[in-house]
């Protein structure tokens, strides 16, 4: 039974490889149009944000800084804004901005390898019933070298790309 459900599973994936190879040159220019103004439309929101960022900063510019030593002004809070004023402003303690934490990027074959790991130990767990863990092990280690060889070539595609 498990040979049957092992080549069910086979013939299905390889079937499912060769798909719709049907498109033809005017569906491929017309997907790369639909793309290229999608990113033309997101450049052009962007540097509309922009613009306001920068007309504020210079509004802020030209009424100048605080004067911290007038009476009346308010108070500090812990981070760093001064409330109470009279036209209602607050005001950052310093023009920098704060710093950013930094994003962890994956690379392509360590996504590859960390996805095609679950799903072949879960994989080998359920096709190897009376030896689940040995399964899971060995399950886990061919989808971790699938999904790496699967991460290089999408790399190597991008890399292509650009």
């Amino acid at each position: 039974m498990k040979r049957v459900i092992i080549l069910a599973g086979a013939i299905f994936f390889l079937a499912s490889c060769h798909g719709n190879r049907t498109t033809t040159a005017d569906q491929i220019n017309q997907a790369k149009q639909e793309v290229l103004d999608s990113i033309n439309q997101i450049n052009q929101a962007k540097q509309e944000v922009l613009d306001s960022i920068n007309a504020v900063n210079n509004v802020r510019e030209t009424r100048g800084m605080v004067n911290h030593s007038n009476a009346s002004y308010g108070h500090r809070t812990s981070d760093g804004r001064y409330y109470g004023s009279s036209n209602g402003q607050r005001y950052p303690a310093s023009s920098s901005p704060a710093p950013r934490r930094k994003k962890w990027n994956w690379s392509d074959p360590a996504k590859g390898a960390v996805i095609g790991g679950a799903a072949g130990a879960a994989t080998g767990a359920i096709v190897d019933r009376k030896h689940r863990a040995a399964g899971a092990v060995l399950g886990g280690l061919i989808g971790a070298g699938a999904g790496t060889a699967t991460g290089v070539i999408i790399d190597g595609r991008k890399k292509h790309r650009r």
